[in-house]
Order: C-alpha cells, then structure tokens, then sequence
C-alpha cells in the first residue's frame, strides 16, 4: 500500500510515496515507513466497516518507521487511516 490513504495505480519515477506500508497481507505485524521524519500525527486501524480498533499517537518519528502489532486480530480486511 502505498501513498497518503490512496493506492495510486501509477507513480511518476521521480515521485516518492510518502509512506509505504508492509508486508501485506501480514499476519503478526505491519511497518509504516515514512519518507521523512515524522513530528505529529496519529494514526488509526480500522475493521472493514470502518470501526476503530486501535488509535495510535505519534508524537516523534526520527527513525522513519512504525510497527502496529496485528497479531491478535482476526484474519480479515484492516485500513490504516494516517492523518
């Protein structure tokens, strides 16, 4: 996945995504890499009717990585909402 909340179906060469998120599908974990340092934001994992399961806050980010633990989830579809 891709992009700001989009998975777009082409990107411009030149163009860096700002995050990418991995591995999907995943089973234990997911890591939301960002382009650049992150100072505020939050971040929400949603279920497939759109209910929050998990709000997270980020306060600082200077490593350009997140990990969302997911391992006690069920298996199904799961959106992450960042902004």
């Amino acid at each position: 996945i891709r992009g700001k909340g989009l998975t777009p179906t082409a990107l411009n060469s030149s163009q860096e995504p700002d995050m990418v998120i991995s591995p999907n599908p995943t089973q234990e974990k997911v890591v939301i890499t960002f382009s650049k340092n992150v100072e505020k934001d939050a971040i929400q994992l949603l279920d497939s009717k759109g209910g929050i399961l998990k709000n997270v806050s980020i306060t600082r980010i200077s490593t350009h990585e997140m990990h969302i633990d997911m391992g006690n989830l069920a298996q199904g579809v799961y959106f992450i909402r960042v902004g």
